[in-house]
């Protein structure tokens, strides 16, 4: 009997080993810091009487950060409450490539994002039709921000963006009417949820670059499908990665190199994966990392 239960206990190992090696790999930790605007675009919605929306959207967008990047479902996102204090005030908006020893060697977060907004309007323009005693309303609203995913282990900035955002709506009403769409707040958490997605995307982007699943001739497949930000006729660069820089004097990690190996636009998604046209190709091979270079063969330029 007791070797029956040796043999059973035998025949799960394999089992028990191959549902590990399904298992999804640990996900990267991720802390949202100091959200806020800008001196100058603070002052100047204030003279513009926009500092109340302003306001609105700056204290909404670290929740709908936080919100996006867990429906990525590829991080652990810390709250301010997990964070110490310097780290929950720092200001990294003007530190460069790197955000230096304040962040670096951070152990609670493999990546810190910080957001500055850079650009804010909250317009209102009306127009009257006397004929028909009506008005209408045409409300837009326009966030820029600046995004930067630092890389806590080295200090440095892995991405740099620039994104920006507009959500606008019309209203009618009675001609003479002059009540403030800027009261209705909808529009603000609107910009606020649109610019979350795309700062959660574009960390998601860096922290989980796309990659080469496989290459038949000068076809290559990315593991990159439907649902995703992938689109027929994007254009990524290609990119070997070699290991990791260590510092010779201090034995610090400095990051990663990647090798530029060639070039592929996207000529169809599919709903798991990708299919792109190699259209350089130095040695293009399984593993390799990809990152959007734009559209058509055109440079990059951030949205």
């Amino acid at each position: 009997m007791r070797n029956i239960i040796f043999a059973a206990l035998a025949a799960l190992l394999p089992l028990s080993a191959a549902a590990q090696d399904r298992r999804e790999p640990a996900k990267k930790s991720v802390a949202v810091v100091k959200i806020a605007p800008t001196e100058a675009v603070r002052k100047t919605a204030e003279s513009r009487g926009e500092g109340l929306s302003l306001e609105a959207v700056a204290q909404s967008l670290e929740a709908d950060i936080s919100s996006a990047l867990q429906n990525a479902r590829k991080f652990e996102v810390l709250t301010r409450s997990d964070l110490p204090e310097a780290m929950r005030e720092a200001d990294f908006g003007g530190s460069g490539n790197s955000a230096g020893p304040a962040v670096r060697g951070f152990k609670g977060a493999d990546y810190i994002l910080t957001v500055k907004i850079s650009d804010f309007q909250d317009y209102v323009k009306t127009a009257d039709f006397k004929l028909m005693g009506k008005s209408a309303q045409k409300r837009l609203v326009r966030v820029g921000a600046v995004a930067n995913i630092i890389e806590s282990g080295t200090g440095a900035i892995a991405e740099s963006a620039n994104i920006s955002v507009s959500e606008s709506e019309i209203s009618e009403e009675d001609a003479g009417v002059r009540e403030s769409s800027k009261l209705d707040r909808r529009l603000l958490a609107q910009v606020s949820r649109s610019l979350a997605a795309k700062i959660a995307s574009r960390a998601a982007e860096t922290a989980f670059p796309a990659k080469v699943v496989a290459k038949t001739g000068s076809l290559v497949t990315v593991n990159r499908g439907d649902g995703t930000d992938i689109a027929v006729g994007d254009v990524y660069e290609v990119y070997a990665p070699s290991g990791d820089l260590i510092d010779p004097d201090t034995g610090e990690n400095l990051g990663s190199q990647e090798i530029p190996v060639g070039r592929v636009e996207v000529s169809a998604v599919r709903p798991k994966f990708s299919i792109a046209r190699a259209l350089k190709d130095n040695g293009i091979a399984r593993g390799h990392i990809l990152r959007r270079a734009g559209r058509g063969g055109e440079p990059r330029e951030t949205e």
